[in-house]
């Protein structure tokens, strides 16, 4: 074969040989192509076609919800706790409403005026003490007594453990030689 031959033939398998090498190019690349980075967006997607599935776990971040999109029921029960909330985004929980108690009671023990709650009053044989009967436990509640005549202090305290829903009140003059002396009184329990 000449140069000019071998020259010519090279020429000739050169475009077969330029198709073949296409060919196998294609071939192997399928129909994949690539997407530039950020290309597909919110048009390009279809309603509902990103499902949770499709999302790897803790990707989307707080930063990717908009304010205020999310509401109860998207959310799963039981898979919030305390962490997952920041302080102060809550609503405190309302005060229990507070119930007030009174008694109006007798130097003899008597009771002249009380609100519900309140079930009897006994005099003590010690001059000045009184034990308040109540339908409730009073420990967690605020205790309040009042002598009525000016010339007497009272006070109130909760009784000993022995004895059930009771409160003990004791009235006292603030001069003289005995302290303690029978006086009416008024008994508030603020619970």
């Amino acid at each position: 074969m000449t140069e000019t031959s071998r020259r010519d033939s090279w020429w000739r398998t050169a475009p077969v040989l330029t198709i073949a090498v296409l060919a196998l190019v294609v071939s192997t690349a399928g129909g994949a192509y690539a997407v530039g980075k950020n290309s597909i967006g919110t048009k390009q997607l279809k309603k509902n076609a990103v499902t949770s599935i499709k999302i790897k776990n803790n990707a989307v971040q707080s930063s990717d919800v908009k304010n205020g999109s999310i509401a109860s029921v998207d959310v799963k029960d039981g898979s919030l706790t305390a962490q997952d909330i920041a302080p102060g985004v809550l609503a405190p929980p309302p005060a229990a409403p507070s119930r007030t108690y009174f008694a109006k009671v007798g130097q003899g023990g008597e009771l002249l005026a009380h609100s519900s709650g309140v079930l009897s009053v006994t005099k003590l044989a010690v001059p000045g003490y009184y034990r308040v009967q109540t339908s409730f436990d009073p420990a967690p509640c605020a205790l309040s007594a009042a002598p009525q005549a000016s010339s007497q202090i009272a006070s109130a305290n909760l009784e000993s453990a022995s004895f059930v829903n009771t409160v003990h009140v004791a009235t006292q003059n603030v001069g003289g030689s005995s302290p303690y002396a029978d006086g009416s009184f008024s008994l508030t329990i603020v619970c």
